[in-house]
């Protein structure tokens, strides 16, 4: 079960190995993740290009899961990736989609070290337009390696 806690995402994540923001699949014909909103419209401000680096990472998946940047794409030491909630920019998030993108953070943690460590923000909520009610049951699932944060 993960850790979840009130606090900024860039200042959790400057200690973390991977940095998840939510996202959905949508591709610009520019070839760049749409990332217009949220924390998600954050991390593109500062990290420049790195919505077309997450594009390149999901390719022409429309459910990936959990796709990383790659380098130079960091905040602190930790590498940038989307955590996917939806699928089009403009839709609600989906609560199947969310607990797939568990299941593949989880495979992932299963492949890393026991002291790897990953913040992600809460999945689902603000401009995924669910509940905390409905989502907090589908992060029960996170490895404990997990820090969910919320603002």
């Amino acid at each position: 079960m993960p850790t979840i806690l009130q606090g900024d995402w860039f200042e959790l994540a400057a200690d973390a190995d991977l940095a998840l923001f939510t996202g959905n699949s949508t591709i610009t014909k520019y070839g760049r993740l749409v990332m217009g909103r949220g924390l998600a419209r954050q991390v593109r401000d500062r990290l420049h290009g790195v919505d077309w680096a997450i594009a390149q990472a999901i390719g022409r998946r429309s459910v990936y899961g959990v796709a990383i940047a790659g380098e130079p794409f960091r905040v602190g030491r930790a590498a940038v990736g989307a955590f996917q909630v939806k699928r089009f920019w403009g839709d609600a998030a989906d609560p199947a989609l969310i607990a797939h993108s568990v299941s593949c953070l989880n495979e992932l943690l299963s492949r890393q070290p026991a002291g790897y460590r990953v913040i992600l923000n809460y999945p689902g909520i603000g401009n995924g337009r669910l509940a905390v009610e409905q989502v907090a049951p589908l992060l029960e699932a996170l490895d404990d390696r997990v820090t969910v944060c919320y603002l």
